[in-house]
């Protein structure tokens, strides 16, 4: 059975040069002088207990418009320039807080007015930040499948900075930016994983195109859709 040619892409990067090219991505959305463990001991694992696969899993299947997400994904691939295809996630963070909130107004009623000040508080940050990922992204040509990815660390982050507030954590602008580079990392150094997100994200772009869930362009989509 042949292998897509996303895959093909996605495995060559990973072989030759994923982890220099991913380190230096995810190295730049941190400041100067930040350590590349300092993320391992302040957040890894800190939120493992029982619950927590329940309460992301049911975030990532229940709330995002996964289509409308994706097909910015899909744009961002088609843009013409690393700056256009940052600008085609714009959106991300503030669509993925507006899903995650009636959620939360649910599960974690309580803490629900925390949650939203605090993500308005970070997005603006966050949003800089997956700029940064898109840009790398898309300036490496084997790289481009990889943006398909970048809802889905969106997703995790928004959902992990709410969990986190919840738990009475103050998560600051600085903290969020660690939290996404994280989320970003434990992604797109997995290869099997980013398979599978790309096989999904085309799946749903598709299903988006088919139906017209998809965002209002704001301009005419490389394959010719018109939304």
């Amino acid at each position: 059975m042949a292998i897509p040619s996303h895959e093909l892409e996605l495995e060559t990067l990973h072989e030759h040069e994923g982890e220099q090219f991913l380190g230096g991505l995810l190295g730049g959305l941190l400041g100067e002088g930040e350590l590349e463990g300092e993320l391992e001991g302040e957040f890894e694992g800190e939120f493992e207990g029982e619950g927590e696969g329940e309460f992301e899993a049911s975030i990532i299947r229940r709330v995002y418009p996964d289509a409308m997400m994706e097909h910015m994904a899909h744009e961002a691939m088609a843009a013409q320039s690393e700056h256009e295809a940052a600008e085609q996630f714009f959106p991300l963070i503030g669509l993925a807080a507006s899903k995650l909130l009636p959620l939360a107004a649910k599960v974690l009623p309580k803490a629900l007015p925390k949650i939203a000040n605090v993500v308005g508080r970070v997005a603006p940050r966050l949003t800089k930040s997956i700029g940064k990922i898109a840009r790398g992204l898309f300036s490496n040509s084997r790289a481009r499948p990889l943006m398909r990815a970048v809802p889905t660390i969106a997703n995790r982050t928004v959902a992990n900075i709410a969990r986190r507030v919840a738990a009475g954590q103050n998560v600051t602008p600085q903290a969020a930016t660690r939290i996404l580079r994280a989320q970003a990392g434990r992604l797109l150094r997995n290869r099997p994983q980013c398979a599978s997100v790309i096989r999904r994200s085309r799946a749903l772009d598709a299903h988006a195109h088919r139906v017209g869930t998809a965002q209002p362009v704001r301009h005419h989509c490389s394959c010719g859709c018109h939304k």
